[in-house]
C-alpha cells in the first residue's frame, strides 16, 4: 500500500484485537502511507435476491475421506478476517467430516493470498476468503498488476459482516462525531484518522465521511493494526476507523470511547454508541467476509460446499461462537453473494482512477 487514494464507494451489506493502556503517551510508530480526500458518494447498494438454480446438480464423490480442505485467509492471523476464517473452518469440519486447516497468505492487501486461491486446483479442496470491497480494486487497478481477475473467482457464499465504527480516546478532545467533524472543518487535512489499509472499509469509511460532511481529513495508514492503536492511544492519531470485532476491546477497556456506528442498527458490542445517521451524518460501511473457489470448480462441488456453509452458518453454536468474537451473521447463498459481487464491481469500476487524483 503505496500510494494515496481518494475514493468514495458504495456502503455494503448491512456487512488483533489490541487493548492497550492510555495512561502514558507512546512514541509515534512511523505510517507507511497518508491518503485523504473525498470522492463522491451514493446510497448503499443491496445484494440482490438470491436466484433460482437450474436443474438438480448430480452426485459427486465429494468431500473424500481423508482429504484435507484448505481455506485461505489473505491476511495475517489474529485480525477480524482470520477469526472468522477459523470459525468456519472449525464447523465445516464437523459438517463436512474431513480436515479444514486455514492457511494464512497475507501480502498485498489480500493480493498474495486471493491470487494463490484464484489460481489453485480446481477440486473443491481450496476456498478462500473475498471480501468486499477490497478485493474488487485487487484486480481492477491497472496498476497492482494482479494475475487474476473476476472470471478466476467464483462466489460461494458471504457469512458475516463487520460493521466499521470510529473511535477516539478516551479523555481526549472527541466525544462525539459531531466533535471530529467540527475539528475537521476548522483544520483542513490536520485532523488524522487512522486505519488498517487503502481501499478497505476503513479508508472508505472515512472518505464517505468526508464527502457527507464536506470536510478532508488527513488518513493515515500503519503496517500494523496494533501500532495504529498505539498512536491513538499515545495521541498522535485523533480517531481510528475499523471494524467492530477489532476495536471494541479497547472500549471495553476504558481505552476509548465510540463516536460513532456505521450502520443502520447500533451494535451490541459498543453499548451506547450511536449510528452516524443518529448523528446527521448518512455513511453506513461494513465489511463483507465471503468466500470463493477457483472459477473451474464444478458446479456439483459448489452447490454442496454453498449447502454446507448455509447449514453451519445457521447452527446455534456456530451464531454462539459469533458472537464471542462480536461477529454479525449476514449469510448469503451462492446466487445472492455473485449478484452482490457483479453489482459492487460496476460501481467501484468507474472509481478506480478517480481515487488517485490529487
Amino acid at each position: 500500500m503505496r500510494h494515496t487514494m481518494r475514493l468514495y464507494l458504495v456502503a455494503l451489506v448491512a456487512l488483533s484485537l489490541v487493548a492497550v493502556g492510555c495512561s502514558q503517551a507512546a512514541p509515534a510508530p512511523t505510517p507507511t502511507k497518508a491518503a485523504a480526500q473525498p470522492a463522491k458518494a451514493a446510497e448503499p447498494t443491496k445484494a440482490a435476491a438470491p436466484q433460482a438454480t437450474a436443474a438438480p446438480a448430480k452426485k459427486v464423490d465429494y468431500p473424500t475421506k481423508g482429504k484435507v480442505l484448505n481455506i485461505i485467509v489473505p491476511y495475517a492471523a489474529g485480525g477480524g478476517g482470520d477469526l472468522t476464517g477459523r470459525l468456519l473452518a472449525a464447523s465445516l469440519e464437523k459438517e463436512l467430516g474431513i480436515t479444514v486447516e486455514v492457511l494464512n497468505k497475507a501480502g498485498g492487501g489480500g493480493q498474495v493470498g486471493i491470487t494463490e486461491l484464484a489460481k489453485a486446483k480446481p477440486d473443491g479442496y481450496t476456498i478462500g476468503f473475498t471480501n468486499m470491497p477490497h478485493t474488487i480494486p485487487v484486480y481492477l487497478d491497472p496498476e497492482r498488476k494482479a494475475a487474476f481477475g473476476r472470471k478466476d473467482l467464483q462466489p460461494l457464499a458471504n457469512v458475516v459482516s463487520d460493521p466499521v465504527a470510529i473511535i477516539a480516546k478516551k479523555g481526549g478532545p472527541y466525544n462525539t462525531l459531531k466533535d471530529l467533524v467540527e475539528a475537521a472543518k476548522t483544520n483542513p487535512k490536520k485532523v488524522k484518522i487512522t486505519g488498517s489499509g487503502l481501499l478497505n472499509p476503513s479508508h472508505i469509511a472515512t472518505l464517505l465521511l468526508q464527502k457527507e460532511a464536506g470536510v478532508e481529513f488527513s488518513y493515515v495508514v500503519y503496517d500494523q493494526q496494533g501500532e495504529q492503536r498505539a498512536a491513538l492511544l499515545g495521541g498522535h492519531m485523533d480517531a481510528e476507523a475499523g471494524p467492530v470485532s477489532e476495536i471494541a476491546q479497547s472500549v471495553k477497556a476504558g481505552d476509548c470511547i465510540a463516536l460513532a456506528v456505521l450502520d443502520k442498527e447500533e451494535s451490541k458490542y459498543l453499548p451506547g454508541a450511536k449510528t452516524a445517521d443518529a448523528q446527521g451524518f448518512k455513511v453506513n460501511v461494513a465489511s463483507a467476509r465471503g468466500v470463493s473457489a477457483p472459477a473451474a470448480v464444478p458446479k456439483e462441488i459448489i452447490e454442496l460446499l454453498d449447502k454446507a456453509i448455509g447449514k453451519v452458518m445457521d447452527l446455534e453454536d456456530t451464531k454462539k461462537k459469533q458472537d464471542e468474537l462480536m461477529l454479525v451473521p449476514r449469510y448469503m447463498n451462492t446466487a445472492a453473494y455473485t449478484a452482490y459481487w457483479d453489482g459492487l464491481e460496476k460501481d467501484v469500476q468507474p472509481l478506480i482512477e478517480l481515487s488517485k487524483q490529487k
